[in-house]
Formats: structure tokens, C-alpha cells, sequence
């Protein structure tokens, strides 16, 4: 067996006993058109992002991907997507780019600070104390960029809730979250879009709502 998108079920036998359905959004047409103004909304922030995008330091970032990718083992979680998950854990939107930016400098200074006090050997409290402190300096050499970065990233998660929106509006998909006290209606994941022609897909996922979701729900699996 092997799992594909975009599978046509028309030729399935429906069972009375059986309750089935696909996950492809039904045509609305003229539902979920965009207005003057949310076509503008998306627009303006189309724009914020190219404009910030060419303002993006290509060397300094190679440097801090770099820098990301020596994050493995034990201090993997001292990596950018933690830090930015963690956030999402909370429910919070990134709303100041310089200050996460700054945040995660702190946030890999902390991590850090955790290794010096878990180390038993003397040894062990001189590396990571002397890690934290190349690794703080590196990570301040970045802030600018950083927050560049994240303020083109903000644009495009801006443009792309603008279009999750609006397709949660026609709400053709029930999703449910299981809580305490029973199930809950959600908002979809998100959605896939799929160009029936060259036969790829683009999947635009609301984070705050599925991210979110998956990090705090129950973990009760049924065996």
C-alpha cells in the first residue's frame, strides 16, 4: 500500500453502514472570493515580503544555518526551531521579530547555562561555559539579519492565513479535537493545493490552530 494525494474514491461501494468521505474541498464557487479589500490585505503583504526579502544578508545567513546545523545531541534543542515551537506550545504569534530574535539568543544562552549545571566534572562546566560564550557572541552577530528574516517570514504567514481563512469560512471539512471533556470543533490543519496538471501540491498549514493542536492534545491513542 502506499499513501498519494488526490485520489479519485467515485469507485468505491458505499456501505449504508459506513459513513465516508474524501478530503477534497468542494466547489464554492463565489463563497470564498476574495473581497476588494482582503485581495488588497494579501497584496500589501505580498509586498512587505519581497521588498524585506531583498534585504536579506544571503552570506550571514549561510553562516547561521551553519551555525543551526552544529546543533546536534544534547543541544539540539538549542536550535531556532525549537525556540519557535516552543512559541507555539504557548499560543503565541511571533508579534516583534527584533524581539525574538533577541529572544533566541537568550533562549541558546539558556541552553547553555542548563549544560554548565548538569555537568558533574569541572571539565565538563569549562566546555559549555566556554561554548556559551562563542556561541552567545556568534548568535549576536545574527540578530539583525534575524529579524529581517523573521519579519519576511511573518509577511508570507500573513498572505497564507489571509487564503486559510477564507477557505475555513465555507467550513466543507468538520475536524474535531479530542479534549477532557469530549471532542471540540476545530478548524482544519489546513489544505493542499493541488495542480491537476504538472500533478505537484502545496500545503499550506495554519500553525496556531494545528501545530498548536498537536503539541497540547491528549496523547491517549487508541490500541
Amino acid at each position: 500500500m502506499k499513501a498519494s494525494f488526490g485520489v479519485n474514491i467515485s469507485g468505491l461501494k458505499n456501505v449504508s453502514s459506513v459513513w465516508m468521505d474524501d478530503a477534497t474541498y468542494k466547489d464554492v464557487s463565489g463563497k470564498a472570493t476574495f473581497t476588494e479589500k482582503e485581495t488588497a490585505d494579501i497584496t500589501a503583504e505580498l509586498s512587505i515580503a519581497g521588498k524585506t526579502f531583498q534585504k536579506i544578508n544571503s552570506s550571514m545567513l549561510t553562516k547561521f544555518l551553519n551555525l543551526q546545523d552544529s546543533f546536534t545531541g544534547a543541544m539540539v534543542s538549542a536550535s531556532l526551531k525549537t525556540y519557535n515551537n516552543i512559541n507555539v506550545r504557548q499560543g503565541k504569534p511571533i508579534s516583534n521579530p527584533r524581539a525574538h530574535a533577541q529572544g533566541y539568543v537568550k533562549h541558546v544562552n539558556d541552553k547553555y547555562n542548563d549544560k554548565v549545571k548538569e555537568s558533574k566534572s569541572e571539565a565538563g562546566k569549562k566546555k559549555y561555559s566556554k561554548l556559551k560564550t562563542e556561541y552567545t557572541r556568534e548568535m549576536n552577530k545574527h540578530v539583525k539579519n534575524l529579524t529581517t528574516i523573521i519579519t519576511f517570514q511573518n509577511a508570507i504567514v500573513n498572505a497564507k492565513m489571509l487564503v486559510v481563512k477564507k477557505l475555513n469560512s465555507v467550513k466543507s471539512i468538520g475536524t474535531f479535537i479530542k479534549t477532557d471533556n469530549g471532542f471540540k470543533v476545530s478548524n482544519p490543519e489546513g489544505y493542499v493545493a493541488i495542480d491537476r496538471v504538472s500533478g505537484n501540491a502545496v500545503k499550506l498549514v495554519d500553525r496556531m490552530e494545528f501545530s498548536f493542536n498537536n503539541f497540547t492534545a491528549i496523547k491517549a491513542w487508541d490500541k
